[in-house]
């Protein structure tokens, strides 16, 4: 005989809710755009779970910066001359969240933050002198200046990601994030749509053929996420943390949304930081392990994509030959130098305060024929003339100390740590963050809010492996002494 329950108070309660959740939804449906619906349902959840855990509040600022959900399905609250975006939003949120777990004293005043500081204060000095010195437009200049307010991204993670298991969680949050935008640069790239709100899909040009059947899928600064993802996977399979069976497809999804990126810069960065990462974890031996894995792997991607587009083998070889005649006028090279050609002029004027945020540096000009956008004259391409010409030379120096202290310590930590995990993941992020170090040179990296975040979260993943590793160090030395003590006779107690 089946025996029934009689329902308490508090399953009514969550059984009425939810029958009035569907019910409203459903008649929601019916007036309501869907993606509007699809919101409404997702982000609470998000906030929610950014509630219970924080450290995946900074997995979804990741979404909502790389631009995973379309822009129409993310709320924006307006604020004066500017909107606050829905990743704004959320680091509002955790901004809140963390002010109430700063429990350990001196947690925020660790040398690991101390250039992030630094820059901040540049940027305020930047806003100052474009708003009084250049006279710039109030809406321009929030645009430009409220990016490095992503910089407290690396504080709020260090206060957040309070345990290992919290640090373990953001990092399986950060892959499976990374492989959902490398499926959808694929899918962009065999169907020639735009998923990624933040991404370029187009025909492919060199400088020496246009290739109208072959489309380029970028993910904008999602890419270095990707990075990431590969070379922590890479390592966790050769240290057997993480499952073979795992990795390899893993891996070959994000080493697809690398190629079919067809950016030369990336290729070469990431090619750089992958034998930095060989020698840093297996010294000589693993120098020589990753490059024979870099060429399989490559032939592996790239044979795979040419079983669906068979001329991508050509285009490939095409592309990377094509760099021999970067520099022409009409070569993305030549662009960049237009732009520190200007750049330079403008130093030259005020080469210790800049020119501040909001400020155009350059004139109004056609890009390849199309109609001019103003926003290229503030645009420039090269992090580190842009960081110099918006927050003077002291924010450039900031930004030179954020790079070097990064290298260093994390070098440092990689080799010092107690704890192997701590030893491996600081390895991982020194070679990770060498990627886009490089790449400033030729992309708006300090300038732009996918680049900053990845930068900024980079630095607060190491500063919470230090702590980590501390206390593991810690842990040690007391297991250490507590053998020492037993194995002299001596009890504790009697010790005293």
């Amino acid at each position: 005989m089946i025996a029934f329950r009689r329902p308490d108070g508090r399953s009514l309660l969550l059984n009425s809710v939810a029958v009035v959740v569907s019910v409203l939804f459903g008649l929601m449906a019916v007036v309501l755009p869907w993606w509007f619906v699809v919101a409404l349902l997702i982000l609470p959840i998000g906030l929610l779970v950014s509630a219970l855990f924080p450290e995946m509040g900074l997995v979804l600022v990741v979404v909502l910066v790389s631009g995973l959900l379309p822009e129409a399905m993310t709320p924006s609250i307006s604020a004066g001359p500017g909107k606050l975006q829905a990743h704004e939003i959320v680091m509002v949120l955790l901004t809140v969240i963390g002010a109430f777990r700063v429990r350990e004293r001196g947690l925020l005043s660790v040398r690991w933050l101390q250039p992030v500081y630094a820059i901040l204060l540049c940027a305020f000095i930047g806003s100052v002198v474009g708003l009084v010195y250049s006279g710039a437009q109030m809406r321009d200049l929030l645009q430009e200046v409220r990016i490095q307010g992503y910089w407290l991204l690396a504080p709020m993670s260090v206060v957040l990601i309070q345990d290992a298991k919290a640090l373990k969680r953001f990092i399986v949050g950060i892959l499976i994030v990374s492989f959902l935008i490398s499926v959808a640069v694929l899918l962009q790239f065999f169907f020639n749509i735009k998923i990624l709100s933040t991404a370029r899909v187009e025909n492919l040009n060199t400088l020496t053929e246009s290739y109208s059947d072959v489309t380029r899928s970028t993910a904008g600064g999602a890419i270095y996420w990707i990075i990431f993802s590969v070379f922590i996977a890479t390592v966790g399979a050769a240290f057997r943390s993480i499952s073979r069976w795992i990795v390899v497809p893993l891996v070959l999804v994000m080493a697809g949304a690398i190629v079919v990126s067809f950016g030369r810069g990336i290729w070469i960065s990431m090619l750089m930081g992958a034998i930095l990462l060989g020698w840093m974890t297996f010294r000589g031996k693993g120098v020589f392990t990753v490059s024979v894995l870099t060429v399989v792997l490559s032939v592996s991607t790239v044979g795979a994509l040419a079983t669906v587009k068979p001329r991508i083998i050509e285009v490939a070889i095409d592309r990377v030959i094509s760099t021999t005649k970067e520099g022409d006028p009409n070569s993305s090279l030549g662009w960049r130098l237009n732009e520190a050609n200007y750049a330079w002029v403008s130093l030259s004027r005020s080469p210790v305060i800049g020119i501040g945020f909001g400020v155009a540096y350059k004139p109004l000009e056609r890009l390849n024929g199309t109609d001019a956008d103003f926003g290229l004259m503030r645009y420039i391409h090269n992090s580190f003339l842009g960081v110099w010409l918006k927050m003077g030379l002291l924010g450039l120096l900031a930004v030179l100390w954020i790079g070097a202290q990064t290298l260093y310590m994390g070098w440092d930590l990689s080799h010092r740590a107690v704890h192997p995990g701590c030893k491996r993941l600081a390895a991982t992020v020194v070679a990770s963050f060498t990627v886009p170090l490089i790449t400033s040179m030729t992309q708006p990296e300090w300038l732009a809010p996918a680049g900053v975040t990845y930068f900024a979260l980079m630095i607060g993943i190491l500063a919470v492996a230090s702590r980590l590793d501390k206390l593991a160090a810690s842990g040690v030395m007391s297991d250490l002494r507590a053998k020492n003590v037993s194995r002299s006779g001596i009890h504790p107690v009697s010790a005293r």
